[in-house]
C-alpha cells in the first residue's frame, strides 16, 4: 500500500522524499488551500467563543460570591514615599503583619486557638485602577452591578514628631493609631504604627485571635478589652469569649474565677467541647477531681475522635489512681492514630511513672510490629529502641525516618535532638539545613533553630550560633530556654556581662536553673563565680 502522502500529491511509483519527484502544480492550488484554512478558522473561533464563555462565568461567579477584603494602596506623606515607603509598601507591610499575628495564634496551646469558623477574610493588596487584571475587571464589574466591594483603605500622616494610621474598613467604624516617633528612630515608629495597623484590622474580623496574642505576651487589659469587644458586637460568639476570659483569670491564679468563665462558655454553647476541657483543668486544680474527670467525659462525648481529649483524659485517671480506665483511654488514641509515635509514648510513659516497665516495653513492641515502611514508622521504631536503652539503633531509625521525608518537622527535630546527645554535631547543622524550608511556620521551628544555635557554638562557630538564636527568639519572645542559647553565645565570644544579662531574661520568662548542666562549657567556668550562684539561687526558689 503507497504511503498516504503519495496518494495526496498523486505520485506512484516516484520516491516521494526527492523534491523534485513533487507535483508542484498541484500542491499550491489556493482553491485547496482555502478549504483548509477555512476549517482552521472556525475551529478558532469556536475555541475562542470558548474561552470568552469560561472567562465570563468566572467573572460571573466572582461578581457574586464573597470575595473578601481587598486593600488598596495606603496614602502617605512624600517625603515617606521618597524614603521606599510607598502606599502599596505600606499596604503590603500591613498585610504582612497581620500574617505574623495570625502565626503567633496559631502557635499556642489548641484549646486558646480554636476559631468559631472561618471569620478571617482573605486580604489581598491591590492598587485599583491601574492595569487589567482579572481582579481589576471584577472589582468594577461589580460597582457596576451594585455588589459592594470590600476595601481596606487610610492614609498615614505626620505632625511634629507623630505619625498617625487612619484606617476605614467596609462595614466597620473607622480607626486611628498613632506612634511617636522616639529615639528608637523613625523606622521602628513605622514598623510599630503598621503593627497597629494589623491589630485594628484583626480586632474588626476576628478579636479572639488577637486576644489570644495579647493573652500570650502577658498583656491581660488587652486582652481582656478585647473580650469586650466580642461580647458587645460579636454575639454569636460569646462561647469564645469567655473561653478566652476563663483562661486570662486562670493564668492569673483566679481558678473559681475563671471556673464562673468556662461554665459560662458551655452555657452559652453546650455543644463546645473546649469549654468543658478548660473546666476539667479548673475543677482539677481545686482539688475536684470527680467532678474534673466528668467534665472531660462530656469533652469526649462532643469530640470523641479528637485524640489530644483522650491524652488529658488519660493522664486525668492516671493521676486519680484509676490505672484500668487511663489504659483504656491511653489504648484509645492509638486507635485513632496507630501511626503516631507520641500516642505509644503516652501510653508507655504512664507505665514507666507507675513502675510497670515490664508493661510499658510491651506496649512498644506492639507499636513496633504494627509500624510500616514510612517515616511515622520508623520513628515508632525509634521509640521501641530507646525504651530499650540502644540508642545507637534508635538514631539511625530516627535518620531512616527523616530520609524517607524530611518534609516532617517533627521527625527533624528529634532526628537533631538525637545527634545533638549524641554529640554528632555536625549531623545537628546538616539536618537543620536540609530540613529548614519545611520547619517555617511549625511548632517545631522554635526548637530546631535553638538546637542548631548550639551546636554552632559547640563547633566554635558563634557568629553562626547567635544568629539563630536571634531567629529562635524572634518566633516567640516568651520562651526562656532561646535566651540561655543567647547567653551561651555572648560567653563563648567572651561577653560575660551579656551572658549574665540574658541568662536574667531567660530565668524571668520561666527557664529553670536546675535545667542547666553546668558541667558543660561555659557554664563549667561560671558557675562558681559570686554573680551566677547569685542568679540560681534567687530564681531557683521559685521552682
Amino acid at each position: 500500500m503507497l504511503p498516504k502522502i503519495t496518494q495526496w500529491f498523486r505520485l506512484p511509483n516516484r520516491n516521494p522524499f526527492k523534491v523534485r519527484n513533487w507535483d508542484w502544480k498541484r500542491a499550491v492550488q489556493l482553491e485547496r488551500w482555502a478549504t483548509a484554512l477555512d476549517r482552521l478558522a472556525t475551529i478558532a473561533l469556536k475555541l475562542g467563543t470558548l474561552f470568552l464563555i469560561i472567562v465570563a462565568i468566572v467573572l460571573v461567579s466572582r461578581i457574586f460570591q464573597d470575595q473578601g477584603y481587598v486593600m488598596d494602596a495606603f496614602s502617605v506623606p512624600l517625603h515617606l514615599e521618597e524614603s521606599g515607603y510607598k502606599g502599596e509598601v505600606v499596604a503590603r507591610r500591613i498585610q504582612d503583619e497581620v500574617e505574623l499575628l495570625k502565626e503567633l495564634a496559631s502557635s499556642v496551646k489548641e484549646d486558646s486557638l480554636q476559631l468559631a469558623g472561618n471569620q478571617q477574610p482573605d486580604l489581598n493588596v491591590a492598587v485599583m485602577g491601574i492595569g487589567v487584571s482579572l481582579r481589576s475587571i471584577t472589582y468594577h464589574l461589580r460597582d457596576m452591578f451594585g455588589r459592594p466591594n470590600h476595601l481596606i483603605q487610610g492614609e498615614v500622616t505626620r505632625l511634629d514628631d507623630e505619625y498617625t494610621l487612619i484606617l476605614r474598613m467596609t462595614g466597620y467604624p473607622t480607626h486611628s493609631a498613632s506612634v511617636k516617633v522616639g529615639e528608637s528612630g523613625e523606622k521602628a515608629a513605622l514598623d510599630s504604627l503598621m503593627r497597629r495597623g494589623a491589630e485594628l484590622i484583626i480586632t474588626n474580623t476576628d478579636p479572639y485571635r488577637l486576644a489570644v496574642v495579647k493573652y500570650r505576651q502577658k498583656k491581660y487589659d488587652e486582652a481582656l478589652e478585647l473580650v469586650r469587644v466580642i461580647l458587645r458586637s460579636r454575639p454569636q460568639e460569646a462561647h469564645w469569649a469567655y473561653l478566652a476570659w476563663g483562661s486570662i483569670l486562670d493564668e492569673q491564679g483566679k481558678y473559681e474565677l475563671a471556673l464562673e468563665k468556662f461554665e459560662k462558655s458551655a452555657r452559652a454553647k453546650p455543644d463546645f467541647p473546649l469549654a468543658y476541657v478548660r473546666q476539667a483543668w479548673s475543677l482539677e486544680r481545686l482539688g475536684r477531681k470527680e467532678e474534673s474527670l466528668e467534665a472531660m467525659r462530656n469533652s469526649i462525648e462532643l469530640d470523641p475522635n479528637d485524640v489530644s481529649r483522650w491524652r488529658t483524659y488519660g493522664w486525668a485517671l492516671h493521676r486519680a489512681g484509676e490505672y484500668e480506665k487511663a489504659d483504656s483511654a491511653f489504648e484509645q488514641m492509638t486507635i485513632l492514630a496507630p501511626d503516631d509515635p507520641d500516642v505509644w509514648s503516652t501510653w508507655a510513659d504512664s507505665k514507666v511513672t507507675r513502675g510497670a516497665v515490664n508493661e510499658a516495653l510491651e506496649i512498644v513492641d506492639r507499636a513496633e510490629k504494627m509500624a510500616g515502611e514510612n517515616a511515622q514508622g520508623y520513628m515508632i521504631r525509634a521509640l521501641a529502641c530507646l525504651a530499650r536503652k540502644d540508642t545507637v539503633q534508635a538514631l539511625r531509625h530516627a535518620s531512616a525516618a527523616f530520609e524517607m521525608d524530611p518534609t516532617v518537622p517533627w521527625v527533624a527535630a528529634a532526628l537533631m535532638r538525637g545527634n545533638y546527645y549524641m554529640d554528632n554535631y555536625e549531623e545537628v547543622v546538616r539536618t537543620f539545613q536540609k530540613a529548614e524550608p519545611y520547619l517555617a511556620g511549625s511548632e517545631n521551628h522554635q526548637n530546631a533553630l535553638n538546637l542548631a544555635a548550639m551546636a554552632h557554638n559547640i563547633l566554635g562557630e558563634h557568629a553562626l550560633a547567635m544568629d539563630k538564636a536571634r531567629a529562635a527568639i524572634s518566633l516567640d519572645t516568651l520562651q526562656g530556654y532561646p535566651y540561655t542559647t543567647l547567653a551561651e553565645t555572648f560567653a563563648f565570644t567572651g561577653k560575660v556581662d551579656s551572658f549574665y544579662h540574658y541568662l536574667e531574661v531567660a530565668f524571668e520568662k520561666g527557664f529553670k536553673p536546675g535545667g542547666i548542666d553546668e558541667s558543660q562549657p561555659p557554664y563549667k567556668s561560671l558557675s562558681e563565680t559570686a554573680r551566677y550562684r547569685e542568679l540560681v539561687e534567687r530564681y531557683g526558689l521559685k521552682d
